[in-house]
């Protein structure tokens, strides 16, 4: 997928299922509606390039990009924008391992409180992640820039970003639970009461 302009979608831009080797690439991609889809990677998509793409969610419970158990994708250089209450700019989740993201500018807000907070990068039961240079910030209550869960997400990298986070209760990086990860020059800040820049 090149070079393509998939705006205004209602669910899915663009869906990959038990599809590898994909290269989504230059796209411009859009949902408008509550969970949306900027790109989603489904069940073994693995090894796919996503790269150069503008993709915004706009709506509740919505995600940028989300892989669930699709493992060694590439998603680098890409701009990921997330507007609306609960919603993800990239949501790895469920053996989605060995996925690396590089140079991404992402944005998420529209968190209300506890339960639809808005989350820049969320790795759930998913190892060996890599998060290198990327710029990402969030802004609403209980709203996380980066946030890695579960026992199964160890050895996530998250190295040289920028990361922001304004809002009440917001986080700039929260580990729960997972072991053996490496945290080196990030630049982290956050603004709002009650926020911490690294919850571990």
């Amino acid at each position: 997928v090149r070079n393509s302009n998939l705006t205004n979608v209602s669910g899915f831009g663009v869906w990959a299922y038990r599809s590898s080797n994909n290269s989504i690439n230059i796209n411009i991609i859009s949902t408008s509606q509550g969970y949306g889809y900027g790109v989603y990677l489904n069940t073994n998509s693995n090894s796919n390039t996503l790269a150069s793409n503008n993709v915004t969610t706009t709506g509740n419970l919505g995600y940028v990009t989300y892989l669930v158990s699709s493992s060694n994708n590439q998603i680098s250089a890409n701009r990921l924008t997330s507007s609306g209450a609960g919603t993800h700019a990239v949501y790895i989740y469920s053996s989605s391992d060995n996925n690396n993201l590089t140079g991404n500018i992402i944005v998420a807000s529209g968190g209300l409180n506890d339960e639809t907070g808005t989350t820049g990068i969320l790795i759930d039961s998913s190892a060996n992640s890599i998060v290198n240079n990327n710029n990402a910030t969030t802004t609403g209550i209980y709203s996380n820039v980066f946030f890695v869960s579960g026992s199964s997400s160890s050895n996530t990298t998250l190295t040289n970003n920028i990361i922001r986070n304004s809002g009440i209760n917001g986080m700039g990086v929260y580990i729960y639970y997972p072991p053996n990860n490496t945290i080196a020059n990030n630049t982290i800040t956050t603004s709002g009461s009650s926020g911490y820049g690294l919850y571990i």
